[in-house]
């Protein structure tokens, strides 16, 4: 899920292969929001590996023009990447399985069109836990939510996008930016070598405090538009 920058397939290639797996053993491809730091290296895996590319349907122009159709980031070539062919179009809700996984692709739109959210349910030592990777859930042009011509559903999707997230299970807490879930912070105290010691990627409380701010920082914006425009 998410290739990452342009220069990034070397080190995700090292990372793979330092866990014991061929880099040829990835089959597909998904992605969380087609911007370039998630996008970028996608064609360059593809190539590598040669595994299908499947991206949720809003996403897809985007992935196809390497951002050139983004709404935001049309103009600004530093941003754009190199477009991939998309193998298969996801659509909310659709689950993608491989090796005995099932993951499922929740559309939760609004920082792009086809932002998508991931949720993994995985079992260990008898317990079964509901991962989830949260794809984003901020708008990029808060300035104008209500009317963008470019995004013009922006805001009825970023309403949508939240009653989404507060109604997931979560109980491990991950996302497509570190800082969405505290990495940096959680990581340190990780101790898989200690038994009984508490993994601090379990954590549905920080989840349920990340959505419930951010949807307070929307509302709060799009009331404060919408105030604005009625004057």
């Amino acid at each position: 899920i998410n290739a990452n920058l342009a220069t990034s397939p070397p080190q995700i290639r090292a990372n793979v292969e330092a866990l014991g797996f061929k880099f040829t053993d990835i089959r597909i491809l998904l992605n969380s929001q087609a911007h370039y730091d998630h996008a970028a290296g996608t064609d360059e895996i593809k190539r590598l590996t040669h595994a299908k590319v499947e991206v949720m349907q809003g996403d897809v122009p985007l992935m196809e023009s390497g951002a050139r159709k983004d709404f935001y980031f049309y103009n600004q070539p530093e941003f754009f990447f190199t477009p991939v062919k998309v193998d298969h179009v996801l659509h909310d809700g659709e689950r993608v399985t491989l090796g005995g996984s099932t993951l499922t692709a929740h559309l939760t739109a609004g920082h792009t069109p086809g932002t998508t959210t991931w949720t993994i349910p995985i079992t260990e030592a008898g317990h079964t836990y509901n991962v989830l990777i949260f794809g984003g859930a901020t708008a990029l042009e808060p300035s104008n939510l209500i009317d963008n011509p470019r995004y013009p559903t922006q805001a009825a999707d970023l309403t949508h996008t939240f009653q989404t997230l507060h109604g997931l299970p979560c109980d491990i807490f991950l996302g497509a930016h570190g800082d969405y879930f505290g990495l940096k912070k959680k990581y340190p105290l990780l101790k898989p070598d200690e038994p009984g010691q508490p993994n601090p990627f379990i954590d549905a409380t920080g989840y349920r405090a990340y959505v419930d701010d951010r949807d307070q920082f929307f509302h709060k914006e799009l009331a404060k538009q919408t105030a604005a425009r009625k004057k």
